[in-house]
Protein backbone atom coordinates (compact mmCIF):
# COMPACT_ATOMS: atom_id res chain seq x y z
CA UNK A 1 0.00 0.00 0.00
CA UNK A 2 1.25 3.66 -0.92
CA UNK A 3 2.06 6.00 2.55
CA UNK A 4 -0.26 9.17 2.18
CA UNK A 5 -2.39 10.34 -0.14
CA UNK A 6 -2.41 7.80 -2.71
CA UNK A 7 -3.87 10.42 -5.55
CA UNK A 8 -1.23 12.77 -4.70
CA UNK A 9 1.56 10.17 -4.67
CA UNK A 10 0.52 8.77 -8.01
CA UNK A 11 -0.03 12.20 -9.70
CA UNK A 12 3.38 12.89 -8.58
CA UNK A 13 5.47 10.11 -10.25
CA UNK A 14 3.36 10.27 -13.51
CA UNK A 15 4.31 14.16 -13.53
CA UNK A 16 7.79 13.38 -13.04
CA UNK A 17 8.31 10.43 -15.84
CA UNK A 18 6.30 12.55 -18.43
CA UNK A 19 8.44 15.39 -17.42
CA UNK A 20 11.61 13.50 -17.97
CA UNK A 21 10.11 12.09 -21.20
CA UNK A 22 9.62 15.67 -22.58
CA UNK A 23 13.34 16.62 -21.56
CA UNK A 24 14.34 13.41 -23.82
CA UNK A 25 15.68 11.09 -21.16
CA UNK A 26 16.08 7.46 -21.85
CA UNK A 27 12.67 6.07 -23.87
CA UNK A 28 13.60 2.22 -22.45
CA UNK A 29 13.93 3.55 -18.81
CA UNK A 30 10.96 5.85 -19.32
CA UNK A 31 8.63 3.01 -20.50
CA UNK A 32 9.75 0.70 -17.74
CA UNK A 33 8.90 3.42 -15.10
CA UNK A 34 5.15 3.88 -16.71
CA UNK A 35 4.24 0.37 -16.85
CA UNK A 36 5.10 -0.16 -13.24
CA UNK A 37 2.63 2.63 -12.39
CA UNK A 38 0.45 1.90 -14.07
CA UNK A 39 0.59 -2.00 -12.69
CA UNK A 40 1.07 0.23 -9.05
CA UNK A 41 -2.42 1.94 -9.35
CA UNK A 42 -4.05 -1.23 -10.44
CA UNK A 43 -2.76 -3.26 -7.09
CA UNK A 44 -3.51 0.26 -4.98
CA UNK A 45 -7.38 0.58 -6.32
CA UNK A 46 -7.88 -2.99 -5.73
CA UNK A 47 -7.98 -1.83 -2.06
CA UNK A 48 -10.31 1.30 -2.44
CA UNK A 49 -13.63 1.61 -1.02
CA UNK A 50 -13.59 5.26 -2.14
CA UNK A 51 -15.26 5.09 -5.69
CA UNK A 52 -14.79 8.71 -6.28
CA UNK A 53 -10.60 8.37 -5.39
CA UNK A 54 -10.52 4.98 -7.53
CA UNK A 55 -11.84 7.16 -10.48
CA UNK A 56 -9.33 9.78 -10.21
CA UNK A 57 -6.50 7.17 -9.97
CA UNK A 58 -7.67 5.22 -12.99
CA UNK A 59 -7.23 8.51 -14.91
CA UNK A 60 -3.75 8.81 -14.00
CA UNK A 61 -3.52 5.19 -14.91
CA UNK A 62 -5.03 6.13 -18.20
CA UNK A 63 -2.99 8.92 -18.81
CA UNK A 64 0.37 6.24 -18.01
CA UNK A 65 -1.13 3.99 -20.39
CA UNK A 66 -1.65 6.20 -22.86
CA UNK A 67 2.07 7.53 -22.94
CA UNK A 68 3.28 3.93 -22.51
CA UNK A 69 1.75 3.15 -25.73
CA UNK A 70 3.11 6.20 -27.80
CA UNK A 71 6.74 5.33 -26.35
CA UNK A 72 6.53 1.69 -27.67
CA UNK A 73 5.77 2.27 -30.89
CA UNK A 74 7.00 5.48 -31.96
CA UNK A 75 10.58 4.59 -29.44
CA UNK A 76 10.89 1.21 -29.13
CA UNK A 77 9.16 -0.29 -32.31
CA UNK A 78 7.04 -2.40 -30.10
CA UNK A 79 3.75 -2.24 -32.23
CA UNK A 80 1.54 -4.75 -30.61
CA UNK A 81 2.54 -3.75 -27.32
CA UNK A 82 1.92 -0.86 -28.16
CA UNK A 83 -1.49 -1.71 -29.40
CA UNK A 84 -2.34 -3.49 -25.97
CA UNK A 85 -1.51 -0.49 -23.95
CA UNK A 86 -3.34 1.78 -26.09
CA UNK A 87 -6.24 0.18 -25.23
CA UNK A 88 -5.52 -1.01 -22.08
CA UNK A 89 -5.68 3.25 -21.71
CA UNK A 90 -9.15 3.29 -23.53
CA UNK A 91 -10.70 1.18 -20.98
CA UNK A 92 -8.47 3.07 -17.64
CA UNK A 93 -10.14 6.13 -19.22
CA UNK A 94 -13.65 4.92 -19.65
CA UNK A 95 -13.51 4.04 -15.80
CA UNK A 96 -12.05 7.68 -14.87
CA UNK A 97 -13.31 10.57 -13.68
CA UNK A 98 -12.08 12.46 -16.72
CA UNK A 99 -13.45 10.91 -20.04
CA UNK A 100 -12.07 13.42 -22.18
CA UNK A 101 -8.67 11.08 -21.85
CA UNK A 102 -10.55 8.54 -24.26
CA UNK A 103 -10.11 11.67 -26.79
CA UNK A 104 -6.35 11.65 -25.94
CA UNK A 105 -5.83 7.60 -26.60
CA UNK A 106 -7.71 7.86 -29.78
CA UNK A 107 -5.06 10.17 -31.11
CA UNK A 108 -2.57 8.11 -30.04
CA UNK A 109 -3.99 5.20 -32.18
CA UNK A 110 -4.72 7.03 -35.19
CA UNK A 111 -0.93 7.86 -34.82
CA UNK A 112 -0.37 4.44 -34.30
CA UNK A 113 -1.82 3.40 -37.46
CA UNK A 114 -0.06 6.78 -39.12
CA UNK A 115 3.32 5.47 -38.26
CA UNK A 116 2.16 1.79 -39.33
CA UNK A 117 5.61 0.63 -41.54
CA UNK A 118 2.97 -1.13 -44.02
CA UNK A 119 1.40 2.25 -45.44
CA UNK A 120 -1.84 0.90 -45.40
CA UNK A 121 -4.65 3.06 -46.45
CA UNK A 122 -6.87 0.38 -44.82
CA UNK A 123 -5.35 1.73 -41.58
CA UNK A 124 -4.78 5.41 -42.40
CA UNK A 125 -8.79 5.01 -42.90
CA UNK A 126 -9.08 3.57 -39.59
CA UNK A 127 -6.81 6.34 -38.01
CA UNK A 128 -9.51 8.94 -39.51
CA UNK A 129 -12.11 7.02 -37.24
CA UNK A 130 -10.44 7.15 -34.21
CA UNK A 131 -9.73 10.90 -34.85
CA UNK A 132 -13.77 11.00 -35.26
CA UNK A 133 -14.12 9.00 -32.16
CA UNK A 134 -11.53 11.06 -30.41
CA UNK A 135 -13.15 14.50 -31.31
CA UNK A 136 -16.38 13.28 -29.90
CA UNK A 137 -14.94 12.19 -26.99
CA UNK A 138 -13.26 15.47 -25.79
CA UNK A 139 -16.51 16.95 -24.55
CA UNK A 140 -15.86 19.94 -26.30
CA UNK A 141 -12.72 20.96 -24.63
CA UNK A 142 -10.73 23.01 -27.42
CA UNK A 143 -7.58 21.82 -26.73
CA UNK A 144 -8.17 18.42 -26.63
CA UNK A 145 -10.08 18.66 -29.58
CA UNK A 146 -7.19 20.43 -31.34
CA UNK A 147 -4.83 17.39 -30.70
CA UNK A 148 -7.33 15.09 -32.53
CA UNK A 149 -6.99 17.81 -35.25
CA UNK A 150 -3.17 18.43 -35.77
CA UNK A 151 -3.29 14.04 -35.67
CA UNK A 152 -6.13 13.79 -38.22
CA UNK A 153 -4.27 16.52 -40.43
CA UNK A 154 -1.34 14.16 -40.12
CA UNK A 155 -3.37 11.07 -41.36
CA UNK A 156 -4.63 13.52 -44.37
CA UNK A 157 -1.29 14.50 -45.48
CA UNK A 158 0.17 10.42 -45.59
CA UNK A 159 -3.39 10.04 -47.61
CA UNK A 160 -2.59 13.22 -50.38
CA UNK A 161 -5.32 15.48 -49.38
CA UNK A 162 -4.12 19.00 -49.14
CA UNK A 163 -7.42 20.53 -48.61
CA UNK A 164 -8.78 18.51 -45.58
CA UNK A 165 -5.56 18.90 -43.86
CA UNK A 166 -5.53 22.52 -44.29
CA UNK A 167 -9.03 22.58 -42.87
CA UNK A 168 -7.93 19.93 -39.57
CA UNK A 169 -5.18 22.37 -39.07
CA UNK A 170 -6.93 25.95 -39.26
CA UNK A 171 -9.57 24.51 -37.15
CA UNK A 172 -7.37 23.47 -34.65
CA UNK A 173 -5.19 26.14 -34.85
CA UNK A 174 -8.38 28.59 -34.06
CA UNK A 175 -9.37 26.74 -31.27
CA UNK A 176 -6.12 26.38 -29.49
CA UNK A 177 -6.21 29.86 -29.73
CA UNK A 178 -9.87 30.67 -28.23
CA UNK A 179 -8.62 27.92 -25.07
CA UNK A 180 -8.09 29.93 -21.40
CA UNK A 181 -5.14 28.22 -19.59
CA UNK A 182 -7.26 26.53 -17.38
CA UNK A 183 -9.02 24.21 -20.66
CA UNK A 184 -5.72 23.20 -20.93
CA UNK A 185 -5.29 19.29 -18.97
CA UNK A 186 -1.99 18.32 -18.02
CA UNK A 187 -1.46 15.82 -20.40
CA UNK A 188 -1.61 18.22 -22.77
CA UNK A 189 0.47 20.98 -20.97
CA UNK A 190 3.24 20.69 -24.00
CA UNK A 191 0.36 21.46 -26.62
CA UNK A 192 1.21 25.01 -28.26
CA UNK A 193 1.04 26.97 -31.40
CA UNK A 194 4.55 26.09 -32.12
CA UNK A 195 3.63 22.37 -32.00
CA UNK A 196 0.89 23.01 -34.24
CA UNK A 197 3.38 25.26 -36.97
CA UNK A 198 5.15 22.24 -36.47
CA UNK A 199 2.72 19.69 -37.74
CA UNK A 200 2.38 21.55 -40.51
CA UNK A 201 5.39 21.76 -41.73
CA UNK A 202 5.71 17.67 -41.25
CA UNK A 203 2.14 17.93 -43.16
CA UNK A 204 4.04 19.80 -46.03
CA UNK A 205 6.66 17.57 -46.26
CA UNK A 206 4.94 14.42 -46.58
CA UNK A 207 2.96 16.41 -49.16
CA UNK A 208 6.42 17.00 -51.56
CA UNK A 209 6.25 20.64 -50.77
CA UNK A 210 9.19 21.77 -49.16
CA UNK A 211 9.13 25.62 -49.49
CA UNK A 212 5.89 25.73 -47.43
CA UNK A 213 7.08 22.91 -45.01
CA UNK A 214 9.72 25.57 -44.57
CA UNK A 215 7.35 28.60 -44.27
CA UNK A 216 5.34 27.25 -41.78
CA UNK A 217 8.86 26.17 -39.55
CA UNK A 218 9.98 29.60 -40.32
CA UNK A 219 6.41 30.99 -38.09
CA UNK A 220 7.89 28.70 -34.58
CA UNK A 221 8.98 30.50 -31.78
CA UNK A 222 9.92 27.85 -30.19
CA UNK A 223 7.67 28.44 -26.96
CA UNK A 224 7.51 25.19 -25.44
CA UNK A 225 12.01 24.11 -25.20
CA UNK A 226 11.14 22.42 -22.36
CA UNK A 227 9.95 19.39 -25.04
CA UNK A 228 13.24 18.52 -25.79
CA UNK A 229 12.14 14.93 -27.40
CA UNK A 230 9.16 16.76 -29.32
CA UNK A 231 11.75 19.16 -31.06
CA UNK A 232 14.16 16.72 -32.32
CA UNK A 233 11.03 15.40 -34.87
CA UNK A 234 10.70 19.28 -35.32
CA UNK A 235 14.39 20.17 -36.48
CA UNK A 236 15.04 17.31 -37.86
CA UNK A 237 11.81 18.16 -40.38
CA UNK A 238 12.81 21.09 -40.57
CA UNK A 239 16.91 20.39 -41.77
CA UNK A 240 15.06 18.06 -44.14
CA UNK A 241 13.19 21.04 -45.69
CA UNK A 242 16.47 23.72 -45.81
CA UNK A 243 18.33 20.51 -47.72
CA UNK A 244 15.43 20.36 -50.13
CA UNK A 245 15.70 23.73 -51.17
CA UNK A 246 19.43 23.56 -51.23
CA UNK A 247 20.35 25.29 -47.99
CA UNK A 248 22.82 21.91 -46.97
CA UNK A 249 24.92 24.12 -44.60
CA UNK A 250 21.99 25.47 -42.23
CA UNK A 251 20.21 22.21 -42.62
CA UNK A 252 23.25 20.51 -41.24
CA UNK A 253 23.64 22.93 -38.82
CA UNK A 254 20.05 22.25 -37.11
CA UNK A 255 20.96 18.30 -37.42
CA UNK A 256 24.30 18.59 -35.14
CA UNK A 257 21.97 20.66 -32.72
CA UNK A 258 19.43 17.26 -32.08
CA UNK A 259 21.59 14.88 -32.05
CA UNK A 260 22.74 14.61 -28.97
CA UNK A 261 19.08 13.96 -27.96
CA UNK A 262 18.30 11.42 -29.99
CA UNK A 263 20.96 9.08 -29.33
CA UNK A 264 20.31 10.13 -25.16
CA UNK A 265 16.45 8.95 -25.66
CA UNK A 266 17.40 6.02 -28.41
CA UNK A 267 14.18 6.45 -30.12
CA UNK A 268 13.51 4.68 -33.14
CA UNK A 269 11.30 7.78 -34.85
CA UNK A 270 13.67 10.41 -33.94
CA UNK A 271 16.44 8.30 -35.32
CA UNK A 272 14.26 7.60 -38.49
CA UNK A 273 13.71 11.73 -39.08
CA UNK A 274 17.20 12.32 -38.29
CA UNK A 275 18.63 9.89 -41.36
CA UNK A 276 15.52 11.04 -43.35
CA UNK A 277 17.18 14.71 -43.25
CA UNK A 278 20.56 13.34 -43.85
CA UNK A 279 19.40 11.60 -46.98
CA UNK A 280 18.11 14.44 -48.37
CA UNK A 281 21.68 15.99 -47.80
CA UNK A 282 23.07 13.20 -50.66
CA UNK A 283 24.06 15.82 -52.96
CA UNK A 284 26.59 17.44 -50.89
CA UNK A 285 27.94 14.47 -49.14
CA UNK A 286 31.42 14.99 -50.19
CA UNK A 287 31.53 18.19 -48.66
CA UNK A 288 33.39 19.07 -45.28
CA UNK A 289 30.35 19.90 -43.12
CA UNK A 290 28.20 17.21 -44.42
CA UNK A 291 31.31 14.76 -43.61
CA UNK A 292 31.42 16.30 -40.07
CA UNK A 293 27.68 15.77 -40.00
CA UNK A 294 28.20 11.74 -40.49
CA UNK A 295 31.48 11.74 -37.97
CA UNK A 296 28.59 13.03 -35.42
CA UNK A 297 25.99 10.53 -36.37
CA UNK A 298 28.25 7.76 -36.04
CA UNK A 299 29.87 8.79 -32.95
CA UNK A 300 25.88 9.20 -31.69
CA UNK A 301 25.04 5.72 -33.50
CA UNK A 302 22.85 6.73 -35.62
CA UNK A 303 24.82 6.44 -39.10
Amino acid sequence: MWQGDPLSYAESWLRGLREAHWHGESAPAIYRGLLRHAYDIERETAFLADRALQRNLYSVQAQALCLAGSIAFLDLGERQRAERHLLAGVRAATRSSDSRLVSWVCAKLAQHRLYDPSGSVTLLHEALQYCARGERQARGNPVVIANVLRMEAEVYAKLGLASPMLRSLERAEDLLASADQEETPSWHANLTADKLHGMAGACWLRLGDAQRSAEAFQSMQYDNVEDHAHSVVTVADTARAYALLGEPEHAVTLLSLVIPTASITNSLVRRARIRDARTALAPWRREPFVRELDEQLADAGIA
